[in-house]
C-alpha cells in the first residue's frame, strides 16, 4: 500500500482538509507515523505501552516505531556509558564522604608515593593473599571535624579505629610492644 512510502510533507505541516481525511483513514486502517522518522507504519512496527487502550479500543503503542526506539535506547547506553565509569563513582564516593575528589586522592597517593602514612608498605604488600588484598589506601580523616588526614592501608586504619582514633590508647599500645620487645621472654604479668 502507498501508506508506507508516504513523506514528511504530505503527513504533517499544512495539510488541507483531504489529506487530513487520508491520513486519519490510514490510521483507522492500522497505520501509525513514527514521531522520531516521520514515516507512517504499520501498527505492527511499533511496541506496545503496558496496559490501556488506544483510539477505538486499539492497544497504546509507543510514540517511536521500534527501530527508532531500539536506536534511541542504545544512543542513552553508550552515553551512560561513557560518563558513569568506575572513578565517576569514585569521584562521587569521595565527594559524599570526605569532601575530596579523585584528582586530590591521587595527588595525595602520589605525595605519599603510594604508601600507607602509617606502616610505609603498599597494599600490594601487606596481604600474602590476593583474595584479601585491597588495592587502594582508604582515606583516615577526623570523626569529629571530618579533615582529612591522609591515606592509610586498611589495617592500619582499621587498627586506629579499633583504638577509638584514641592518641592516647595508641601511645599505650606503642608503650606495652615496646616494652614487651624489651623484656628477656617473660609474660609481662609476671613482672
Amino acid at each position: 500500500m502507498a501508506a508506507a512510502t508516504l513523506q514528511e510533507g504530505q503527513v504533517t505541516g499544512l495539510m488541507n482538509a483531504e489529506e487530513r481525511k487520508e491520513y486519519k483513514r490510514l490510521l483507522d486502517l492500522g497505520f501509525k507515523k513514527c514521531t522520531v522518522c516521520k514515516e507512517v507504519l504499520t501498527i505492527d512496527k511499533f511496541r506496545r505501552r503496558r496496559g490501556g487502550v488506544g483510539r477505538q479500543g486499539q492497544p497504546l503503542l509507543f510514540p517511536s516505531c521500534a527501530v527508532c526506539s531500539d536506536s534511541k535506547i542504545e544512543r542513552i547506553k553508550k552515553a551512560r556509558t561513557e560518563k558513569y565509569t568506575p572513578d565517576y563513582f569514585r569521584d562521587r564516593a569521595l565527594r559524599n564522604r570526605y569532601g575530596i575528589s579523585l584528582r586530590e586522592y591521587d595527588e595525595m597517593l602520589m605525595a605519599q608515593c603510594g604508601l600507607c602514612l602509617v606502616c610505609d608498605r603498599t597494599p600490594f604488600e601487606i596481604y600474602e593473599d590476593e583474595s584479601q588484598m585491597t588495592a587502594l589506601l582508604v582515606v583516615h580523616h577526623c570523626h569529629d571535624s571530618g579533615r582529612v588526614i591522609g591515606l592509610l592501608c586498611s589495617t592500619c586504619n582499621l587498627g586506629m579505629g579499633h583504638l577509638g582514633d584514641s592518641p592516647l590508647l595508641l601511645r599505650r599500645a606503642a608503650d606495652i610492644m615496646e616494652a614487651d620487645s624489651n623484656t628477656s621472654g617473660r609474660p609481662n604479668w609476671k613482672r
